[in-house]
């Protein structure tokens, strides 16, 4: 992936969140509307981590994510809104999502990894906006549009479950979406964010996505509501030159808040 080095990783403290039994349960969509109005978004913290990813940050593509790294998880949940999404590559799978990932296996990545989200283009050969999700194992990746959807603001929540063995379990709402098997034991990178398979430009664009709350599960059955340990900014507006569109924007408002979109 293209974009500027990466500085150092913003190293942060895990706070206690919400208990639930080991059969997952969802909860309810809180209503944050007039928490999250229309932030103005930049960098919260003063620097961007190349720690932050599989394998530095860079994968297929560009992003602004958090990530949750160094301790074992066995659920990471995230929800967000349905902001505006755009890619004009979608008629060669080219395509721009908000998402929530687990990866797994040592050296992390290395047993492959789920997602859940948003996407726009790259999926059905159409340009198309909603639902997806995907795994990959042995190095290949499996993707499967799910649904249409709005860009009405509205909010969901996904989760990425580890059951056991080489099985995870996708959610989006609180439903079962799918459950891959063939992957290693336990989430070791949860990640949150902005996806695009290209850096950006006026051909893609992304509206402000709220990833809150953030929640992840230890193996002991405890919640957390602190998500990050590092995270990561491709192209990071307002640094090493980069201006709009030609950028994308990331800000941790609080240990259970990222924020992303591209630079406009």
């Amino acid at each position: 992936m293209g974009g500027p080095a990466g500085v150092a990783a913003q190293c942060k403290t895990t706070g206690t969140g919400r208990r639930v039994g080991r059969r997952y349960a969802l909860a309810a969509v809180l209503a944050v509307a007039a928490l999250l109005a229309a932030p103005v978004l930049g960098d919260a913290s003063g620097g961007y981590s190349g720690t932050c990813g599989p394998t530095g940050g860079a994968r297929l593509g560009d992003f602004s994510v958090a990530c949750l790294t160094g301790v074992t998880q066995i659920a990471d949940e995230a929800e967000f809104n349905n902001a505006e999404l755009y890619s004009a590559y979608w008629p060669s799978d080219g395509h721009i999502n908000e998402s929530l990932w687990a990866f797994t296996g040592s050296p992390c990545a290395a047993g492959g990894g789920v997602e859940v989200g948003l996407t726009y283009g790259g999926y059905n050969d159409q340009a198309e906006y909603g639902f997806y999700y995907g795994w990959t194992v042995g190095g290949h990746y499996y993707g499967h549009f799910v649904s249409s959807q709005s860009e009405n603001g509205s909010e969901n929540v996904y989760a990425l479950i580890w059951d056991g063995g080489g099985q995870y379990s996708i959610y989006i709402d609180g439903v079962i979406q799918y459950s891959p098997v063939g992957l290693s034991n336990g989430t070791c990178q949860g990640m949150v964010g902005l996806e695009s398979t290209s850096a950006p430009s006026y051909s893609t664009s992304a509206a402000t996505f709220n990833d809150t709350p953030l929640y992840w599960e230890n193996p002991s059955g405890g919640w957390s509501s602190n998500f990050f340990s590092s995270y990561y900014v491709a192209y990071p507006c307002g640094l090493y030159g980069n201006t709009a569109p030609y950028c994308f924007n990331g800000a941790e408002y609080s240990s259970s808040y990222w924020a992303n979109n591209q630079g406009t």
